[in-house]
């Protein structure tokens, strides 16, 4: 079984500070980690990924995003996955907190994180994941 970090945040710089924060984290966990800045590139990241029956994928998703929101691109990713056999977790966080936004994710039994303030929760997620057998 291998392990995948997906981050998808559409500003350019969250995508460093994910890198500065967990890239050595999960390498030396031998996890892959692959960034995106737009929805379309992390639906190609995740259909060109060499993704085998068993693996796993935590998806570190911003909510608001051009083109389509978070849950719009998880459907589409979760399809992309589903006849690949790859487990997925997902976690989705926004700057704009509105209740709308955390009803929804919660209403799909999803995690949502606020972007700035659940660091330490963020990273006993990625702990989690990278550890977890």
């Amino acid at each position: 079984m291998k392990k995948y970090v997906l981050h998808m945040d559409d500003g350019d710089g969250m995508k460093r500070v994910f890198e500065r924060q967990y890239g050595t984290k999960v390498r030396e966990a031998g996890a892959t980690l692959f960034q995106a800045v737009h929805p379309t590139d992390a639906l190609e990241v995740v259909e060109s990924a060499p993704l085998e029956p068993g693996d796993r994928m935590l998806a570190v998703l911003d909510y608001n995003m051009p083109v389509m929101n978070g849950m719009e691109l998880l459907q589409a990713v979760r399809e992309r996955l589903r006849s690949r056999g790859t487990v997925i977790q997902v976690v989705f966080f926004s700057g704009d907190s509105s209740g709308e936004n955390r009803r929804a994710v919660e209403a799909a039994h999803e995690r949502f994180l606020e972007k700035l303030d659940d660091r330490a929760v963020l990273d006993g997620i990625v702990t989690e994941f990278l550890e977890a057998a």
